[in-house]
């Protein structure tokens, strides 16, 4: 709480504007005796700084806290309207503290004038809402100079997800493994080859046809990850272990594309699967209703070559679309992702983002 550090904008409108509302204080106080006395102007002002600086400092701090309550520029009336309240009631306790303790004490003098507190809290609360005028400009011109990089940077990574996911569509070794899973069925088991093509062209065409979607709903993610699932369940066997819940409820939810299958991926990449020591992989909703790929930690030896786009990629989107992050959960025995499940109206301020980057 007591970390807070103002910015350069909240320093200049102290320096600027507070000697505005300490000498309408001041002279209110004491009419012009406060510009011809010495000692009623030293510490006139030294007791109305005091009571300003400490008044000021707890204002902006909890400036900041609305910023996080109210992050998004369809917020930022709310955040506006929020800020003149609280203006107006830090305002008012900081003249009440003034006028009110002054006239207790009787300092040089002084006795309580009503009209005087209220000409001075308008000054007070004027000066400040063009203080907040001045400190929303710069958080909306931050806000948008950090969407600017961030659109910058997604397109980075897009290109390099764009170049991941042809890879992917083309790569010599996965396609090898399938056609040599392929030509062995084709002479023991003429059915399950014809079965395996088929799913085998599903997940082609969902690959070539997604790699220009940068969102999709569970439902045609589910669709897509049965036929790759089936493609691993003919190849491994019983190595590996899938177990679905029916997510049939959430099918019209979104995420970003091919988000499931490099999770599944991930898991087949990074662990060893054998008959007796089966990768089990689990793919189920949580109670907040996040999407979670679960599997069991058997980790191959040595270093397994990534590319280190995969998760981060899929949190930078989900930044990106107003979510937060892919959750990484890892001990011993298991490894878990969850991942936001959003309606398609969450999405909609944020997509344009996403949507714009290039195809």
């Amino acid at each position: 709480m007591f970390h807070y550090r103002p910015s350069f904008i909240e320093w200049l409108t102290l320096v600027c504007m507070f000697p505005i509302v300490i000498c309408t204080a001041g002279y209110q106080l004491y009419g012009s005796r406060y510009f011809h006395d010495v000692e009623v102007f030293a510490v006139t002002t030294s007791l109305i700084v005091a009571i300003s600086l400490t008044c000021w400092y707890f204002h902006f701090m909890l400036i900041q806290k609305f910023a996080a309550f109210f992050p998004t520029f369809k917020d930022m009336w709310k955040r506006v309207l929020a800020m003149i309240w609280l203006d107006i009631i830090v305002l008012k306790i900081n003249m009440a503290i003034a006028f009110y303790g002054f006239d207790a004490v009787h300092l040089f003098g002084y006795e309580f004038v009503h009209e005087n507190f209220v000409f001075s809290s308008i000054i007070g609360i004027t000066v400040t809402v063009i203080g907040i005028t001045l400190c929303e400009t710069e958080y909306v011109f931050k806000k948008w100079k950090e969407s600017l990089a961030m659109k910058e940077l997604a397109q980075m990574q897009y290109h390099e997800q764009e170049f991941e996911n042809l890879i992917r569509q083309i790569n010599p070794h996965f396609l090898f493994n399938n056609l040599n899973t392929l030509s062995s069925l084709i002479t023991t088991d003429p059915a399950k080859a014809e079965y395996f093509l088929d799913e085998l062209s599903k997940v082609y065409r969902y690959l070539m046809r997604n790699n220009q979607e940068v969102l999709s709903t569970l439902g045609n993610e589910m669709q897509f990850i049965g036929s790759y699932i089936a493609l691993l369940q003919i190849r491994h066997g019983q190595a590996i272990q899938f177990q679905m819940v029916d997510l049939t409820s959430f099918e019209d939810r979104i995420l970003p594309s091919l988000s499931l299958q490099l999770l599944v991926e991930n898991a087949v990449k990074h662990n060893m699967a054998r008959k007796d020591r089966p990768l089990q992989i689990s793919i189920s909703v949580d109670g907040q209703e996040r999407l979670v790929v679960e599997n069991n930690l058997q980790q191959k030896p040595g270093n397994v070559p990534s590319n280190k786009i995969g998760l981060s990629n899929i949190s930078l989107k989900y930044k990106m679309l107003g979510q937060p992050a892919a959750l990484i959960e890892k001990d011993e025995r298991t490894f878990r992702v969850r991942l936001a499940l959003m309606h398609r109206g969450e999405v909609e301020e944020h997509h344009q983002v996403l949507a714009h980057l290039p195809a």
